[in-house]
C-alpha cells in the first residue's frame, strides 16, 4: 500500500526537542516535531507516527493497515509546514 510520508530522522533534531519539552507547562503540550510547548485549545495539526516511530504520515488509513502504529500526535503549524514540504509517497506492508 502506498502512504504520504516522511521519515523521523528528517525532521526531528532530538536534543533541541528534549530541551523545549522541558518548558512546557501544565496546560501545554510538546509538538510532536521540535518539542515546543502548544497550548491546550489553539491551532495545531495532528500528524500519526508509525513504522515503531521511523515515520510520520497525515494519512487517514485504517488503524490496523499500517505497521507499527503508534497514535496521533499534535504539530505546530510551523513544523507541520516543513512536514508537507518533505511529505512524499512510500510503498508500506500492512499489518
Amino acid at each position: 500500500m502506498k502512504v504520504k510520508a516522511v521519515r523521523y530522522d528528517l525532521l526531528v533534531d532530538l536534543e533541541k526537542k528534549y530541551e523545549n519539552e522541558e518548558r512546557c507547562g501544565y496546560d501545554e503540550e510538546p509538538c510532536a516535531i521540535c518539542g515546543r510547548p502548544i497550548k491546550k485549545g489553539s491551532k495545531c495539526e495532528n500528524i500519526r507516527m508509525f513504522g515503531g516511530g521511523e515515520y510520520f504520515t497525515t494519512s487517514d488509513v485504517d488503524d490496523y493497515k499500517l505497521p507499527n502504529d503508534m497514535g496521533w500526535y499534535s504539530v505546530g503549524l510551523t513544523c507541520f509546514r516543513k512536514y508537507k514540504k518533505l511529505e512524499k509517497e512510500i510503498e508500506v506492508e500492512e499489518e
